[in-house]
């Protein structure tokens, strides 16, 4: 089942995480700038301050991609980035966001799944293996790196928190850093 029809298209995209008192009608807010493109995705509602980010970023993946793919390793190991995300970002080809899979939805399939691999026909223990993607239209993670003096926009295919990615940066060599 793509991903597409588990989504809504209550959000607006905005330029810049919403100010404190700025009431927001919309379910989610996709920030995305001219410059470094999606970069955090907020539950409508939220709010920060001028030097506040939005969490940690956005998940961001093409909007016809089977849910099923978000369970590959890679993948997966992506929703470690963020400790309560709010969902994911669905995007068209041109990279425009075209829709948002709440976090819930994703929960509840990842739920789902794990008991039917956890028993397989009979009661026997399931295939646990997972398909490798193909490098094109992969799930990614986009997020602006936090380190001090930095911001440099990142695109993670598959995470580690024990062993933290090298931020793209090319004049400032350091690991990735999530959180101001």
């Amino acid at each position: 089942m793509s991903l597409r029809k588990l989504a809504t298209t209550d959000f607006l995209v905005v330029g810049a995480p919403p100010a404190a008192g700025a009431a927001q009608e919309v379910r989610f807010l996709v920030v995305r700038t001219s410059r470094d493109g999606i970069v955090g995705l907020l539950r409508g509602g939220s709010t920060a301050g001028p030097d506040q980010a939005p969490a940690a970023g956005a998940l961001v993946v093409p909007e016809e991609t089977p849910i099923g793919d978000l369970l590959a390793p890679g993948a997966a190991s992506l929703f470690d980035i963020d400790p309560d995300p709010a969902g994911v970002v669905l995007v068209s080809p041109t990279g425009a966001p075209t829709a948002v899979v709440p976090q819930e939805v994703i929960d509840d399939f990842f739920a789902t799944q794990a008991a039917e691999r956890s028993l397989g026909p009979g009661g026997e223990a399931g295939d646990n293996r997972f398909p490798d993607l193909p490098d094109q239209g992969r799930p990614h993670y986009r997020l602006l790196c936090r380190e001090p003096g930095c911001g440099w926009p990142n695109e993670i295919t598959e995470w580690n928190r024990l062993r933290p990615l090298k931020c793209g940066n090319p004049v400032m060599e350091h690991d990735i850093r999530l959180y101001a």
